[in-house]
């Protein structure tokens, strides 16, 4: 594989690569500490974050002694868990905790249904819904489906009229669609999985979106928020983020980080939204977590708790 660092606006090629799925990283050149690992060497996505030895198997919830989290998405060995985790699940989910079954049982909960703000505005969660979705709000499984994809592919809309392009170098997919319609991959770098959509609506009319994806209790990341040029300035994405912020507040999610792509959105979101700067213990916590990765930008958060 090769490896591409950005240093100074230069990237540079090495071969480095994951053992297990032999995958591209974007990689800063701090991260590194400074020394290359010899040998076989495997991120963190490819680790039982048990014992830190290799897992088998990326792709499924279940394999061969391998457990996936269907919300977080952390691997296990069987083994190294027995007797310390709740087995939650079914024949296609498995869940590493309580909270982690909690949080995901409350999102589908919410999938599709409008939540009335004031004044006619009202906001939605809404996820790509295809034939193996399983519908656990009260809505009927055709009617859900058109619900979500239909105003899914308005969200695109908005998102495109508000970012560049974002294509991936090494295999040419625009990461945007991928990420609205939540597709997975073998790829932790290209794996969107369990990404959600927030919609925020006037009169029916969608003025504010934000991509959301959730990895457990400590963390949600928030790497796409757009509203269209038309209600821009009038307050919508201050609505749209009071309004995650209410839901991951109640799902008892700890902190919310997104990535500010410049100095003056920098200034913005911790200036007008309350966001801060993550600290070094931050920077080792998200190490452990496949956020969406966005080249020339600086990752905020902010507690919930």
């Amino acid at each position: 594989m090769k490896v591409m660092i950005y240093v100074a606006n230069v990237v540079w090629k090495v071969n480095w690569c994951c053992a297990i799925i032999a995958q591209p990283h974007f990689i800063r050149h701090a991260c590194l500490s400074r020394f290359i690992p010899e040998g076989n060497w495997y991120c963190l996505q490819c680790r039982c974050l048990t014992c830190w030895d290799v897992v088998s198997d990326q792709t499924a919830s279940f394999s061969a002694g391998t457990l996936r989290c269907s919300l977080c998405k952390h691997s296990y060995h069987e083994t190294c868990i027995e007797g310390k985790y709740a087995k939650i699940g079914s024949l296609h989910k498995w869940f590493c905790g309580v909270s982690c079954h909690k949080i995901y049982k409350g999102l589908q909960s919410r999938v599709g249904l409008m939540n009335d703000i004031s004044d006619g505005i009202s906001w939605r969660l809404l996820q790509c819904i295809n034939g193996d979705f399983k519908a656990h709000s009260s809505m009927d499984f055709l009617a859900l489906k058109a619900e979500c994809n239909s105003r899914l592919a308005v969200a695109i809309t908005i998102i495109e009229d508000y970012f560049l392009q974002m294509v991936d170098p090494k295999t040419k997919i625009d990461m945007i669609p991928q990420t609205l319609y939540n597709w997975g991959s073998q790829f932790p770098r290209l794996d969107f999985e369990g990404f959600f959509t927030v919609v925020l609506a006037k009169e029916d009319v969608m003025v504010s979106v934000a991509s959301i994806r959730i990895h457990g209790r400590d963390v949600a990341e928030l790497p796409f928020v757009a509203t269209c040029r038309k209600f821009q300035k009038r307050g919508m994405s201050r609505l749209l983020l009071s309004s995650i912020e209410e839901m991951l507040k109640v799902l008892k999610v700890e902190k919310l980080v997104l990535p500010a792509s410049s100095p003056e959105l920098v200034q913005t979101w911790t200036n007008k939204f309350g966001f801060q700067h993550l600290d070094e213990d931050d920077k080792i916590s998200l190490k452990k977590v496949n956020l969406m990765l966005l080249p020339n930008s600086t990752w905020l958060k902010k507690p919930l708790v």
